[in-house]
């Protein structure tokens, strides 16, 4: 089941990326959900937040694991910790058998949350949307 689950999350985090174009926001960020480009082939911009958005949106659609098990993340990486900032960047977290894997647009494959070296400050359950939890 580990190992089975790890594929689909690294298949669909590589399908992702084939349609990801990294382009910051200006000003605020927009959490879009970008699912819909992903299955129809098209290319979409966005940062991080539309980036896990539409992760997460596609772990839903494809019932790849149960919505208890996937968060979005808000984290600062050492970049933002350089900076001073609190949090500077957003990821899916997925638990499999105790462990969490994130969805990055910053890695080249789902990788254990735990060897990042960020630092996480809430999470939200996709099951539970607009609830947010601290990780600290």
């Amino acid at each position: 089941m580990f190992n089975e689950l790890l594929k689909k999350l690294d298949s669909l985090d590589a399908e992702i990326k084939r349609h990801f174009i990294y382009t910051p926001d200006v000003g605020m960020d927009t959490w879009e959900d970008h699912s819909a480009e992903v299955e129809d082939g098209k290319i979409f911009r966005d940062d991080c937040d539309g980036y896990a958005w539409t992760a997460g949106r596609l772990i839903q659609k494809r019932n790849i694991c149960a919505d208890e098990k996937v968060r979005i993340a808000l984290c600062c990486t050492s970049y933002g910790q350089a900076a001073g900032k609190k949090y500077d960047h957003i990821i899916v977290l997925v638990e499999i058998e105790g462990v969490d894997w994130a969805i990055d647009n910053r890695n080249r494959r789902v990788t254990e949350a735990d060897s990042l070296g960020y630092t996480f400050y809430s999470t939200m359950r996709l099951s539970e949307e607009g609830v947010w939890r601290s990780a600290v």
